[in-house]
C-alpha cells in the first residue's frame, strides 16, 4: 500500500500514547457540544446526497477564478473592450470632424476621396484596436511557464502538468509525509529493548548497538540468531540493505523500516541474501510460490503487523515470525525470551509501554518482534482466524496462528532529518505557508520529529497536565493527534445503523483502537460525509496527523479545500490572538505529498499532488502534477517559490505592456483626432507591438526569483491580476511617454533648435500654430493632409518622436523588473534600486541589447519601409537621453506611492493587523513577533497582493 502505509504496519508504533496525546485534551464533552452544534446549524449534514451536493458547490466556489489563466482570460477580454471602446469612439469623432467641416472644404471632394477619408479613419482604428490587444500575453506565459519547468528540473521538480507551477505559488497548506520527505529514510536501529536489558547506541564513544549486542556477555548467540531471522525471514523480498565497498555508505532498496532491521542483522553477522537462500527455510513440500517460507501474512494498515510461516531444521515443525507495531504484537504474546535465547521470561506491559513511550519521545520508530512454534501445520490451517471475531472484516481480522507468540525484543530505530528541512520550513512559515505533517508514526514519535523540524512551534506546546513534576511539553488540543480521533470527530456517525467493529477514538477515555460502534454516514458516492463546522474547529490548529491513513490524508485535503473559516472574522481574531495563527482569506490552496497507491486520492483532490520520485509507486506518480525526484521536502518549497515568480514574471509583463498600451493609445488617439492620422505610423507601430510582446515577454518572463518571493504572503484568489501598485507605475511612466511624445509633436521650434532638424521645412505645425487650441481651430484639410502625408513618408522629426518613444519603452523595461511593495520601499534601498540582480539574467540583458542594436538597424538602414530618416548622433543621444528618463520617472512614481498610499484592512481601518497587545506594547520583538508582522495585512494581500509584512511605524 506504499511507503507512508506501510510505515504504519511494518514501521508502527504503540497507539496507546496518552501522555503526550495533544488531541484528547477536548474530551467527550466539546466533542459531543460540537456535534449538536454542527446538526442543529447543518441539517444537511444528515442527508447524504444533499451534503454530496454542498461539497461539491463548495469545491467549485473553490476552484473559481483563482488561477493564472482564469484572471489572465478575464484581463484580455477587459483589455479587447476598452481598445474596441476608445478604436470605435476615436472612429466616430474622426467621421464626425470630417463630415462637420465648412461646406467649401467638402465642395467638389470626389466621392471616391471621401471614401478613401473614411477608410483612412478606419484603419486608424483598427491600429489602435490592434495596438491594445495584448497579443504577447499567451507567448510570455508559455514562455515563462516554459522557463520555470526547466528550472524547476534542476531543482529536482518534474513538472507533469504545467498550470501546476502557478498554482504551488499560491499554495497555503502543505501537507507532508514525514518518512524519506522529511526525514533522510536512512532508518538505523538505535535501541533494543529485551526481558531484563535495553541496549542503545552510546553517542560519547561512538559505539552502535551491533556492537555492543555481540560483545555482551549476558545477551547469548541464540538470542542473536532469532532475532536475526525474525528480521530477515519475516521482511519483503524487495527489501535489501548492502555496504559499498567502495563509499562504505550503507545502500538501501525496498522498505526503509525492514532495511534498518537487515542491517543491523548484517552486522551481527547474519547476511540476509544468504539466509533467505538456504535450502532449510524452504518449503519441504515444494508447493508454496514465495522465495522462502511456507505461509506469508501480508500486512494491513487495520492490522499493523505482518508474519511469516518457516521450516524449522530437520523438519521440527514450523516458526512463525512476527513483527509490527508494539501495541498490536504484544497484546496477542504470552511471554518473552529470555537473554539466553532459550528460557522464557515473564512479559511485562508496563515495561515495556514505558520503553516504548521513551523511545518514542525520542523520536524513535517502535518495532516489536515475535516468534511462535509449531510442531505441524494446525489443524483449521493457517489461514484460520482467532475465534469471536464475528462481524469483524477480513482486513481487521487476527490470524489464530499468530497469537500466544513469544516476544523477542522491542526496537527502537531512528530515520535523522534531512539538513534543509528546518530552514525549508522556516521559509514556509515567513512565506504565510502552513505546513501539516501525515504520518503512520505513533503520536509521540511525530510529536518528537515535528518539534525538531520546527512544524510544532514553541508556543504550539504546553506542560504536559498529567505530570506536573515533568518538564516535558506536549502539544495544545488539537494541533496533534491520531487519525482514529481525527476520523471520529470530523465525519457524521450514522447512529441509527447497527454497530460494526472499525477503527475508533473513544473521547471519554482518550483510547484508540478498533471498537464496536456506529458507522459513518456516507453519500451517494459512497464516500463519509465530512462534517464541516467540526473539521473547521480543528483544522486550524491542527499540525501533526499521526497513524495517518491514506482515507485521513484524503479527507484532510477535501475538507480544507471546502472550507470556508476565513468569512468567520471573529473566529480568525480569536486564533491569532490565542495561537498566533493567521488564517488566510480565502479558500486554502493545498499541496500534499505522497508515495503510495493508496495515495493516488489526496493526491489528485489537491490543488498540487507531490509524487515521490525514489519510493513512489507508479500510480502515485500518474496520480500526481510533480514529481519529486529527490523525495525531499524542501524542494517543495523551491516549487513555492518559483510558482511565485511565474505569477510575478506575468505581472511584470502586464505591467510593461499595459503602460505601452496606454501610452500608445493615447498618442494614436490624439493623433487622429488632430490630423486623421497617428504621429507613429502603422509598420511602425506594429515593431512597438514585436519589442512590448515578444521580447519583452522574453526578457520579463526570464526573471529569477528572489528570496523575498518567500517573504510575503500567498497571492489570494481574489486578487487582481492589475494591482494599485501596478496601477500607480503604469499611470505614473505612460503619462511620461506621453507628455515627451506631445512635446516633441508640437513643439517643432524647439525640436529644430536642440535637435537641428526640418530647418527650412514648412510644416502643419508653423501654420496651425504649437498650441492644441490653435492647432484644432487652424487646422485646414492642407494641413491635415499634410500631416498624414510627412508621418506616411518619413521625416527626421517623425523619426525623431518614433525612436524616443522606443528608447523610453525599452528603458521601461527595467522598471517593470520590479514589482515594489510599499513597506519594502519604507525598509530598504533595495527595493529602489531596478537594477538589483539583473546580473543574474543574462539572458534580460541579452534582450535589451539585441532591441537597441535592431532599433539601430531600423533606423538607420530601412528608410522607406519603416517611414525613418537616419539620424545623427547627437540626435540619438537626445533620443536615449528621454529614454534613461524613464529611469528617474520611476523614482517619483514610487515616492508618491509611498506618501499616498493607504492600506485597507479586513476590519475596515487604514492598517490591516491583527496584534496582541503584548506584541504591540513590546519594545524588542520576538522571531514569532515579526513572523506575525511578516504575515499580517491579509486583506491587503487579496486587494493589493503585495503589502503584507506591515511594520509597527506604519500601523
Amino acid at each position: 500500500g506504499g511507503q507512508e502505509e506501510e510505515e504504519g504496519v511494518v514501521g508502527g508504533d504503540d497507539d496507546d500514547d496518552d501522555d503526550v496525546e495533544g488531541g484528547r485534551g477536548g474530551g467527550a464533552v466539546e466533542m459531543k457540544a460540537t456535534r449538536m452544534a454542527a446538526e442543529d446549524d447543518d441539517e444537511s449534514s444528515t442527508t447524504g446526497k444533499k451534503e454530496g451536493h454542498d461539497d461539491a458547490k463548495h469545491l467549485e466556489a473553490a476552484n473559481a477564478g483563482g488561477n493564472l489563466a482564469e484572471k489572465l482570460d478575464k484581463l484580455a477580454v477587459d483589455i479587447g473592450k476598452a481598445g474596441l471602446t476608445v478604436a470605435t469612439i476615436a472612429f466616430v469623432i474622426m467621421i464626425l470632424v470630417f463630415v462637420s467641416m465648412p461646406s467649401k472644404n467638402l465642395k467638389g471632394t470626389p466621392p471616391l476621396k471621401i471614401f478613401s477619408r473614411i477608410l483612412s479613419a478606419f484603419l486608424v482604428a483598427v491600429t489602435i484596436l490592434v495596438v491594445a490587444v495584448p497579443e504577447g500575453l499567451p507567448l510570455a506565459v508559455a514562455l515563462s511557464l516554459a522557463i520555470t519547468m526547466g528550472k524547476l528540473m534542476k531543482d529536482n521538480n518534474r513538472v507533469k502538468h504545467m498550470d501546476a507551477c502557478e498554482t504551488m505559488g499560491s499554495a497555503t497548506t502543505i501537507c507532508s509525509d514525514k518518512t524519506g520527505t522529511l526525514t533522510q529514510n536512512k532508518m538505523t536501529a538505535m535501541r533494543v529493548m529485551f526481558a531484563e536489558k535495553t541496549v542503545q547506541y552510546d553517542a560519547e564513544k561512538n559505539v552502535d548497538v551491533a556492537t555492543q549486542l555481540k560483545e555482551d556477555p549476558a545477551i547469548k548467540a541464540p538470542l542473536l540468531e532469532k532475532l536475526c531471522q525474525c528480521a530477515n525471514l519475516n521482511s519483503a523480498p524487495t527489501s535489501k540493505a548492502s555496504l559499498d565497498a567502495n563509499t562504505k555508505q550503507w545502500k538501501y532498496q525496498g522498505n526503509a523500516t525492514e532495511c534498518a532491521l537487515l542491517k543491523l542483522s548484517f552486522l551481527l553477522g547474519y547476511d540476509a541474501v544468504k539466509m533467505r537462500a538456504k535450502k532449510a527455510f524452504a518449503d519441504p513440500s515444494g508447493a508454496s510460490k514465495l522465495d522462502w517460507g511456507v505461509k506469508q501474512f501480508p500486512f494491513s494498515s487495520q492490522r499493523k503487523k505482518m508474519s511469516w510461516v518457516v521450516p524449522l531444521p530437520d523438519g521440527k515443525g514450523f516458526r512463525l515470525f512476527t513483527k509490527g507495531a508494539p501495541t498490536y504484537v504484544w497484546n496477542y504474546a504470552k511471554d518473552m525470551i529470555a537473554l539466553d535465547g532459550e528460557g522464557i521470561a515473564p512479559l511485562e506491559i508496563a515495561s515495556c509501554e514505558a520503553a516504548v513511550e521513551k523511545f518514542q519521545k525520542a523520536a524513535m520508530r517502535t518495532l516489536a518482534l515475535a516468534y511462535r512454534d509449531f510442531p505441524s501445520v494446525p489443524e483449521e490451517g493457517w489461514d484460520a482466524y482467532l475465534p469471536g471475531q464475528d462481524g469483524v472484516s477480513d482486513e481487521m481480522k487476527i490470524y489464530a496462528a499468530e497469537c500466544d507468540t513469544t516476544l523477542i525484543c522491542i526496537v527502537g530505530i531512528e530515520d535523522p532529518l534531512r539538513p534543509t528541512v528546518t530552514r525549508a520550513i522556516e521559509q514556509c512559515n515567513s512565506a504565510g505557508v502552513d505546513v501539516r505533517m501525515c504520518t503512520g508514526d505513533a503520536l509521540a514519535t511525530a510529536v518528537a520529529i515535528s518539534t525538531q523540524c520546527g512544524i510544532l512551534r514553541p508556543k504550539d506546546l504546553v506542560p504536559d497536565p498529567d505530570d506536573a513534576t515533568s518538564d516535558d511539553k506536549v502539544p495544545k488540543p488539537f494541533f496533534a493527534m491520531e487519525g482514529a480521533e481525527f476520523d471520529e470527530r470530523v465525519h457524521v456517525v450514522d447512529e441509527g445503523a447497527s454497530k460494526v467493529m472499525r477503527r475508533a477514538y473513544d473521547a471519554d477515555s482518550g483510547a484508540v483502537g478498533e471498537m464496536l460502534k456506529f458507522p459513518f454516514k456516507r453519500d451517494g458516492d459512497g464516500e463519509k460525509i465530512i462534517d464541516q463546522r467540526a473539521f473547521d474547529s480543528i483544522w486550524p490548529k491542527l499540525r501533526v496527523l499521526a497513524r495517518c491513513q491514506p482515507e485521513d490524508k484524503l479527507t484532510l485535503v477535501r475538507g480544507l479545500r471546502r472550507s470556508k473559516v476565513f468569512e468567520d472574522s471573529e473566529y480568525c481574531d480569536s486564533l491569532f490572538k490565542e495561537h498566533g495563527i493567521d488564517i488566510f482569506p480565502d479558500f486554502q490552496v493545498v499541496a500534499v505529498t505522497g508515495d503510495g497507491t493508496n495515495d493516488a486520492p489526496a493526491l489528485k483532490a489537491a490543488n498540487v499532488g507531490f509524487a515521490m520520485g525514489i519510493v513512489g509507486t507508479d500510480i502515485a506518480k500518474q496520480a500526481c502534477d510533480i514529481i519529486l525526484l529527490d523525495d525531499n521536502f524542501a524542494s517543495t518549497v523551491a516549487a513555492v517559490k518559483w510558482g511565485r515568480n511565474v505569477y510575478d514574471s506575468i505581472s511584470k509583463f502586464c505591467q510593461f505592456q499595459l503602460t505601452v498600451n496606454i501610452a500608445a493609445i493615447c498618442i494614436a488617439v490624439i493623433g487622429s483626432l488632430l490630423f486623421g492620422t497617428s504621429p507613429l505610423g502603422a509598420v511602425q507601430m506594429l515593431w512597438v507591438n514585436v519589442i512590448m510582446d515578444s521580447l519583452a515577454s522574453v526578457a520579463l518572463a526570464s526573471e529569477p526569483p528572489t528570496e523575498a518571493l518567500l517573504e510575503r504572503a500567498p497571492y489570494g484568489k481574489k486578487r487582481p491580476m492589475i494591482t494599485r501598485t501596478m496601477w500607480y507605475n503604469m499611470l505614473g511612466q505612460a503619462t511620461y511617454q506621453l507628455i515627451v511624445t506631445m512635446f516633441l509633436l508640437f513643439s517643432r521650434p524647439l525640436v529644430v533648435q536642440e535637435f537641428g532638424v526640418g530647418r527650412g521645412q514648412d510644416t502643419p505645425h508653423d501654420r496651425a500654430g504649437t498650441t492644441f487650441i490653435r492647432i484644432i481651430f487652424n487646422l485646414s484639410r492642407h494641413a491635415d493632409r499634410e500631416q498624414r502625408h510627412l508621418v506616411e513618408t518619413g521625416t527626421d522629426h517623425f523619426t525623431i518622436i518614433f525612436n524616443t518613444f522606443v528608447m523610453m519603452t525599452v528603458f521601461n523595461e527595467f522598471n517593470s523588473r520590479k514589482l515594489q511593495t510599499v513597506d519594502r520601499l519604507k525598509t530598504t534601498l533595495r527595493e529602489w534600486n531596478v537594477f538589483e540582480g539583473i546580473e543574474r539574467n543574462p539572458l534580460f540583458m541579452g534582450v535589451v541589447g539585441s532591441t537597441f542594436v535592431l532599433q539601430y538597424v531600423l533606423v538607420e538602414f530601412t528608410g522607406l519601409f519603416f517611414k525613418v530618416k537616419p539620424l545623427s548622433m547627437r540626435q540619438w543621444g537626445l533620443c536615449v537621453l528621454f529614454g534613461v528618463g524613464s529611469l528617474p520617472m520611476q523614482f517619483i512614481v514610487n515616492l508618491v506611492l509611498v506618501l499616498t498610499y493607504v492600506p485597507e484592512s479586513r476590519d475596515g481601518s487604514a492598517a490591516g493587523v491583527f496584534v496582541s497587545a503584548a506584541s504591540s506594547s513590546s519594545g524588542k520583538k520576538t522571531k514569532e513577533e515579526k513572523l506575525a508582522n511578516n504575515k499580517k495585512g491579509w486583506a491587503t494581500v487579496v486587494n493589493e497582493g503585495k503589502d503584507d509584512n506591515k511594520d509597527d511605524n506604519n500601523v
